[in-house]
């Protein structure tokens, strides 16, 4: 039975987005906050080696903990958002028709560039993930939490309010621009593989029945004939069973309803790449011949190959 992946790749763009989410957090700047080193070991089954059709997919990283995901991600943001402007301004330079022009620029080009290598660098070194490279991450452990308004975090005791495990603040902007705080209250855990996968199955089930809902609502005014009109409220009532379908079996499976606005955190992921056989070759000797070396420290995160 293969294992299955969450198929979030983590390339040169983007961090999966959490299932569900509300909101998208506004993209780090400077240089990434330091982070412990990813736990070392394997508490879950998952293999270090996985085949997804013809490519192979090597673990390079475990990592644990609900701060050290919320720090890894952090600083995905920065090196991809400093990699982005490097581009920007790589794309400028040429488009500049002055001497001065192009030396100012490549005056700044050379400072971003020298520091997104110094923090590509540590990324490497702290949980072996490189912006140059796309990744494949398997959630293992998850959090979930839904959205709490002021009334009810009023409602919360002193306590309650600053219990950190429970209540997760986001930055946000309302519909005017203005920037807000949205609160979001601790709902369930999700453990397990196949269960997180099966919960981002059924999340993006749920949107994509949401998004068709909403859609036929809009259009239903529009309907000029009687059977246009019979079309459109037949599609409404079957779209509104698969929601409430869908909503029936989350609670079965893990004891909440799907609903707006929910987010999903990660408490432990498993970090793949892909590999071609001769990469994972010389991986695979690096890893026997540190622990041959070092066989009662913790396993450093696996060694980046040359593309």
């Amino acid at each position: 039975m293969k294992t299955p992946l969450h198929t979030c790749i983590l390339t040169a763009a983007l961090l999966a987005a959490p299932a569900l989410a509300a909101q998208t957090a506004a993209p780090a700047t400077g240089t990434p906050a330091p982070a412990a080193a990813p736990a070392a070991g394997t508490a879950d089954a998952s293999p270090d080696v996985i085949q997804q059709g013809n490519q192979k997919l090597k673990r390079i990283s475990n990592i644990k903990t609900i701060q050290t995901n919320r720090e890894f991600q952090r600083n995905v943001r920065v090196v991809q958002g400093q990699r982005d402007a490097a581009r920007q301004l790589s794309q400028r330079f040429e488009q500049a028709f002055t001497t001065p022009e192009k030396e100012v620029i490549k005056k700044h080009l050379d400072d971003l560039v020298k520091n997104l290598e110094e923090n590509n660098k540590r990324m490497v070194q702290t949980y072996g993930f490189s912006v140059t490279i796309d990744y494949v991450i398997q959630i293992v452990k998850s959090r979930i939490y839904e959205p709490l308004s002021e009334d009810e975090f009023k409602r919360l005791t002193q306590a309650e309010q600053n219990d950190a495990d429970r209540i997760i603040s986001r930055p946000s902007k309302d519909s005017a621009g203005k920037e807000i705080t949205l609160r979001f209250k601790y709902l369930a855990p999700i453990n397990g593989v196949p269960k997180n996968e099966s919960f981002r199955q059924d999340a993006q089930r749920y949107q994509t029945f949401r998004q068709q809902f909403a859609q036929l609502t809009q259009y239903q005014p529009q309907a000029k004939t009687d059977e246009e009109k019979t079309k459109i409220a037949e599609a409404l009532k079957k779209t509104e069973e698969e929601i409430k379908k869908t909503e029936t079996a989350a609670y079965t499976a893990y004891g909440f309803r799907l609903k707006e606005g929910l987010i999903q955190e990660f408490e432990e992921i498993n970090l793949y790449m892909p590999v071609t056989d001769e990469q994972l070759k010389q991986m695979e000797e690096e890893e026997r011949r540190r622990a041959a070396a070092a066989p009662a420290a913790a396993p450093a995160p696996a060694p980046t190959p040359k593309p």
